[in-house]
């Protein structure tokens, strides 16, 4: 092998990946670890630099990862670099512990660059300090690969529901019960996320087309209280005075579309600050399930395997899932969800989101009053939605949130009741016998 390829550390590294890529016996994850011991042991024997040996670990990881996974499915949705580097920085940092190792062979190296940042490591000059704490590092990446808090499914395992409710028998369901069918599911995304329908492209609450849609519904909300209360004032002024209002508002249009603008503007800083400030409130219960769009609900419940926690941390671990897990919804919901629109070459928006809301009812669980459903679908006899009484969809939907059902929470969604036309005696009856 040396005669062949000479000292040629890169092609001799490349091999060797290759070669334990494709030895079926190992998991992946046994594959990665060896890979990060190999790469460690090649440093001590050849003694490299830090910059050469994290060079070729990142980029023999990222081949493999983004070109030669087992996973053929991944390359349906991850289909340009910048995508494949989105997707290879999460799963190494919070899957696969590369953060460690590359510590690992930083500490290793002190020695040689103390020189440059002399406070931070004068202390791990002695070379069995330096040889002691980074091969600690190896093995303790190594453990926290096989004890990761939070795990996530290949792509092949998150298609499984889509292969059981395809598409094209989708579209045959809706296309004869279209009418019935959209209105059930247009009552899901009423109570749960109000842009649903309304957006056409993005799927998570970092898409533009999100932000811009619940802006414009705030900002029209504001300008119909607005309109509305100078309708009310209006009524006690005469004919003159309106006339006179009507003509000084046609001079300060140009104002008003300032103003517009500014309320829109208004809306979006608010927006951001509630964002942020329920993010970090621990007290809150949005902090788990605030500002997530059904997408990205629905992609969490697909494709988190260990370590979905469904009520308020108790500790630091459980902490650390919720917050990996909304890095995961916030990168991987606009990735799979417009990987999944081409594949299955939806071309109607309404019927595509409409599809994403039928597979989200077979896949979400649910909690009326105590009693645990692994998915909305275990409540009712029959899988076809269009079958599902209105009033028990209405109670099934409240109970995503895992909270209790009460008459005040029922009372919230008043106009849901009334645009639908749903029974509230029907709706109390359900609750009061679960």
């Amino acid at each position: 092998m040396e005669q062949l390829f000479g000292d040629n550390i890169l092609f001799l590294y490349f091999l060797g990946i290759i070669v334990i890529v494709n030895y079926e016996v190992f998991s992946k994850k046994q594959k990665i670890m060896l890979i990060y011991v190999c790469t460690y042991g090649l440093m001590l024997c050849r003694n490299m630099s830090v910059n050469f040996t994290c060079t070729l670990l990142l980029g023999g990881l990222f081949v493999y990862e983004e070109f030669l996974s087992i996973d053929s499915s991944k390359y349906k949705y991850i289909n340009n670099l910048f995508k494949r580097v989105m997707d290879f920085a999460f799963l190494y940092l919070f899957s696969y512990k590369i953060g460690y190792i590359i510590l690992a062979i930083i500490i290793f190296n002190a020695k040689c660059i103390s020189t440059q940042i002399p406070l931070l490591i004068s202390f791990l000059d002695g070379n069995v300090i330096r040889i002691l704490v980074s091969a600690l590092l190896v093995v303790f990446s190594c453990e926290r690969i096989y004890n990761n808090p939070l795990e996530i499914r290949t792509y092949k395992s998150i298609e499984r529901i889509f292969n059981k409710y395809p598409y094209y028998a989708f579209t045959k369901i809706f296309n004869d019960n279209s009418n019935v069918l959209f209105n059930k599911l247009q009552m899901v995304a009423q109570i749960e996320d109000k842009t649903y329908m309304k957006r056409q492209n993005g799927f998570s609450v970092i898409s533009l087309n999100y932000i811009m849609t619940w802006v414009s519904e705030k900002s029209a909300l504001i300008h119909e209280k607005q309109f509305t209360r100078r309708r009310c004032k209006s009524y006690s002024i005469n004919h003159l005075v309106k006339r006179i209002f009507n003509i000084i508002k046609k001079l300060i249009l140009k104002k008003q579309k300032f103003l517009r603008i500014r309320s829109r503007i208004k809306c979006f800083l608010i927006y951001k600050w509630k964002l942020i400030c329920d993010f970090l409130s621990r007290k809150k219960r949005r902090y788990l399930r605030g500002y997530s769009t059904i997408e990205m609900q629905l992609i969490r419940t697909l494709a988190i395997s260990k370590g979905l926690v469904t009520g308020k941390p108790k500790n630091i671990r459980e902490a650390y899932c919720v917050i990996v897990r909304k890095i995961y919804e916030l990168l991987y919901t606009d990735i799979f969800f417009s990987g999944l629109k081409n594949e299955v070459i939806a071309s109607d928006i309404k019927k595509y989101r409409s599809y994403l809301l039928y597979i989200y009812l077979h896949s979400v669980s649910t909690k009326i009053n105590g009693k645990r459903f692994n998915s909305v679908d275990k409540i009712f006899s029959s899988d076809d939605v269009a079958n599902w009484p209105n009033e028990l969809i209405f109670v099934a939907t409240l109970g995503l949130t895992y909270q209790k059902i009460t008459e005040k929470r029922v009372e919230r969604y008043a106009q849901v009741i009334e645009d639908y036309g749903l029974d509230r005696n029907i709706i109390l009856d359900i609750i009061n016998n679960n």
